[in-house]
Order: C-alpha cells, then sequence, then structure tokens
C-alpha cells in the first residue's frame, strides 16, 4: 500500500514537470498580471508571449512612460521625458520608452525592468515589436 502511494506521487510530480513549459528568468514578456506589460524579476514567464501593453498606450516616440504591474492601461501615469522619468521610476515598475526617428529600431519598444527591492536598479531591458507586443531581444544594462 505505502509503495503504491510513493509511485503514485512520483508519476504525478512527473508528470507535472513534463507539463511545465515556462522558465524562471529576470523577467518575462506574459505574466497574467493583468494590466500587461512585463512581469516582474523572478516571476514564471513565456518569452514567447506577446508584450500585452495596447499600442495606443506605449508612448509616442521619444517619449517614455513609467508602467506599474497588475494596473490597467488606462490607469498607468501619462508618457513624458525620459531624462526625467528615468528618474522617478518607482521599485517594481517599469520604463516604456520608444526610439525617435527612422529605421529599424524605431518600430521597437525597450522596456526596462525595475528591481522590485532596490530603488533605481534596472534588472534587465526587453525589446519588443511595437506593433505586435512580440519579443525581440533581451539585454543587461
Amino acid at each position: 500500500m505505502f509503495r503504491n502511494v510513493i509511485v503514485c506521487i512520483f508519476v504525478s510530480a512527473v508528470l507535472f514537470l513534463a507539463g511545465c513549459d515556462q522558465i524562471i528568468v529576470g523577467g518575462g514578456t506574459d505574466w497574467g498580471g493583468g494590466g500587461g506589460g512585463p512581469p516582474p524579476a523572478g516571476h514564471k514567464v513565456d518569452k514567447r508571449g506577446p508584450l500585452n501593453i495596447p499600442p495606443g498606450h506605449l508612448p509616442p516616440p521619444g517619449k517614455c512612460r513609467i508602467w506599474y504591474p497588475g494596473q490597467p492601461p488606462g490607469q498607468q501615469p501619462p508618457p513624458g521625458p525620459c531624462r526625467s522619468l528615468a528618474r522617478q521610476v518607482p521599485k517594481g515598475a517599469w520604463l516604456i520608452s520608444k526610439p525617435s526617428g527612422k529605421g529599424k529600431n524605431s518600430k521597437n519598444v525597450d522596456v526596462s525592468v525595475y528591481d522590485s527591492n532596490r530603488a533605481g536598479l534596472v534588472l534587465v531591458i526587453r525589446t519588443y515589436r511595437a506593433s505586435t507586443g512580440i519579443f525581440i531581444s533581451e539585454r543587461r544594462p
């Protein structure tokens, strides 16, 4: 009897782990936080997911926007100058920036993921296609 319980637990654990298609990283693209945006550092993410910020809520070219996880798009602060907003990003929030000008980078949006414990610390910067929200790349600051 006891052996059957152990076997059942082992098989359940194997099936559970085999079904996991998510990874743990410093952030990601689709974390199911309700308000869209990239996930906070350390959350389970699926990097193939979209940005989940409606294109109309992205900042205009050359501007930035502070984004709070879990908040609906309509309740996010307005876009503004990147230099001043970069100094105001609170712990656990993100800075969304859209390059100005023409060229391949003007079609993208960068998402700086800030540490949830230390103010001003950017953990990772992710790049997405602005029109579709598709993940393109990730880099350390």
